[in-house]
C-alpha cells in the first residue's frame, strides 16, 4: 500500500532522514519506533506533504505522492493524526468532527456513529469547545476527526504522549478495534505499548534505520530489549 525508498529529509544542513526504506501493507498496521530526534516524526510529516523530500520515492497504492500538497494526499486516502494532538481549540467537538470530514461534504451519520463507538464520551461533549476538553479526550477527538475523512491509512505521532496510564490504556483499545478496518502507520517512543499492537516494525536512529522485523522477533532482539524496553542483555 505504502512504499518508502531511500527517502532523504534535511532541515537546512541537518540530515533528518538518510535513505531509509520501509513499507506498509493493505490491513497491517506498522510502527516507526525510536527515540526523540530520531526520524520518526519527519516521516510522517513528509508523507503527509508536509516537507518535501530532498531524495526518494514516496509511493501509496502505486502512485508517486512524493512532493505533492497535503490537501492532494489527504484526497487520496492518507490522513495523519500530528503529535500533540492539534485539535481546533476554538470549535466544538461536532464542528471539530465537520472539518475531519470536509472532503466528503456534510458528515455522514455514519461515521459520526463509528467515531462515538470508538470514543462514547465525545457524543456527551459534541457542543463543548474543544480546547476546554482534557488531554485525554483531545487526543480522542485527534484520532475521531481523522478517521472521519475515512482514510485508507491513518497514520498517528505519538498518541500516548503525555496522557495518563489509564486513559493510554483506553485509547490503545479504540487503536486496536481501528486496526481490523484500517492500514495504520504509528509513530511511538513507548516502544513495548506499540510492540503490543504491531504486526511489524521499523527501529530509526539518527535518520537511519538500524533494525525490522515482526513484534515477535523485535520482542525477542537482544539490542531491542536492552536498548528500549529496559531488560538486560
Amino acid at each position: 500500500m505504502l512504499e518508502v525508498s531511500g527517502l532523504s529529509v534535511a532541515y537546512g544542513r541537518i540530515r533528518a532522514l538518510d535513505g531509509i526504506d520501509f513499507h506498509v501493507g493493505l490491513g497491517e498496521c506498522v510502527a516507526l519506533l525510536g527515540s526523540n530526534g530520531a526520524g520518526k516524526t519527519t516521516s510522517l510529516r513528509t508523507i503527509s506533504g508536509l516537507l518535501r523530500p530532498l531524495a526518494g520515492h514516496i509511493r501509496f497504492e502505486g502512485h508517486d505522492i512524493g512532493g505533492l500538497p497535503p490537501h492532494r494526499i489527504v484526497a487520496r486516502g492518507i490522513a495523519q493524526v500530528p503529535e500533540g494532538r492539534r485539535i481546533f481549540p476554538e470549535l466544538t467537538v461536532r464542528e471539530n468532527l465537520t472539518v475531519g470530514g470536509y472532503i466528503h461534504g456534510r458528515p455522514a451519520a455514519a461515521d459520526l456513529e463509528h467515531a462515538f463507538a470508538l470514543f462514547p464520551v465525545l457524543r456527551e461533549r459534541l457542543g463543548q469547545i474543544g480546547g476546554t476538553l482534557s488531554g485525554g479526550e483531545q487526543q480522542m477527538l485527534a484520532v475521531a476527526r481523522a478517521l472521519m475523512g475515512r482514510p485508507r491509512l491513518l497514520m498517528l505521532d505519538e498518541p500516548s504522549l503525555g496522557l495518563a496510564p489509564l486513559v493510554v490504556e483506553q485509547l490503545y483499545e479504540a487503536i486496536a478495534r481501528i486496526k481490523s478496518e484500517t492500514t495504520i502507520l504509528l509513530v511511538e517512543q513507548n516502544v513495548h505499548l506499540a510492540l503490543g499492537l504491531v504486526d511489524r516494525a521499523y527501529v530509526l536512529r539518527h535518520g537511519h534505520i538500524v533494525r525490522e522485523g515482526t513484534r515477535e522477533n523485535l520482542l525477542h532482539d537482544d539490542w531491542i530489549r536492552g536498548a528500549y524496553l529496559g531488560a538486560p542483555t
